[in-house]
C-alpha cells in the first residue's frame, strides 16, 4: 500500500459539502487529523487531510 492511500486531501466546495465527504470517509475507516483550512481563490476552497484509522490511533481529532 503507498503512502497516498494511508492519507488523503479531501475537497470542499462548501463546507457542508466537505463535512458530507468527511462523513463518508469516516465510514471507509477514515478519519480526519487536521483542521478545516480554507484556501480563498481555489476552485475547492475547504479542504481536510484525512488518515487510516489504524494509523491516527492515539491523535487527537476535531474539525473546526
Amino acid at each position: 500500500m503507498s503512502n497516498t492511500q494511508k492519507r488523503k486531501i479531501l475537497y470542499g466546495r462548501t463546507l457542508r459539502e466537505l463535512q458530507k465527504q468527511i462523513k463518508f470517509q469516516e465510514q471507509a475507516a477514515y478519519v480526519p487529523i487536521s483542521a478545516v483550512k480554507f484556501y480563498e481563490n481555489e476552485k475547492y476552497p475547504y479542504q481536510i487531510l484525512v488518515e487510516e484509522k489504524w494509523l491516527a490511533k492515539g491523535r487527537n481529532h476535531g474539525i473546526k
